[in-house]
């Protein structure tokens, strides 16, 4: 089944088409992000999220140029939300929201993609702010854990660390 077919077969079976197994960056899915795209009616915009969540995945970022900054967007400076938080647009009224996090596993920590939602431009300052206090709580190291870049050519490619020092069950960076 392609991607158009996939789409067209419903919203609910957005996931199970979506095959991001063999993508380069591991991703992963805010529960706001699944009520969001089960609230889009239009398959073609639901395909074009399927199709930059594969992009994404696959280490394709777009340029400095091109990307919506948040600044633009709110005309105003949310801290930590505005390093971290990626605006692409998928039509002229909605945006795929998502950062850079680090996920945990065993002995390392491995840069992931984290998708937190699909939302209209208007929504951007609201969820600006509910990051910006979820960013808050991030030391220096932790935020430049997140904003680092590798790439390969012009591939993003995720990093992994294994220098964090874990006690009691706190990251400490």
């Amino acid at each position: 089944m392609d991607l158009n077919q996939a789409t067209s077969a419903g919203k609910s079976n957005f996931f199970r088409y979506l095959k991001l197994e063999k993508a380069r960056w591991r991703v992963m899915f805010s529960d706001e992000f699944k009520i969001s795209i089960s609230s889009i009616h239009s398959i073609e915009v639901q395909k074009r999220v399927k199709e930059m969540l594969h992009k994404i995945s696959d280490g394709w970022r777009q340029s400095n140029s091109d990307e919506k900054l948040l600044m633009d967007v709110a005309g105003i400076n949310y801290g930590a939300a505005i390093e971290l938080l990626k605006l692409y647009e998928l039509d002229e009224k909605l945006n795929l929201a998502w950062t850079v996090d680090i996920l945990k596993e065993k002995t390392s920590y491995t840069q992931v993609i984290k998708v937190w939602l699909v939302l209209p431009t208007s929504k951007i300052p609201n969820l600006a702010t509910s990051l910006s206090v979820l960013f808050g709580r991030f030391t220096v190291n932790f935020m430049n854990r997140c904003k680092y870049k590798n790439f390969e050519g012009y591939v993003a490619v995720f990093f992994i660390c294994t220098t964090y020092i874990v006690v009691a069950n706190i990251v400490w960076f």
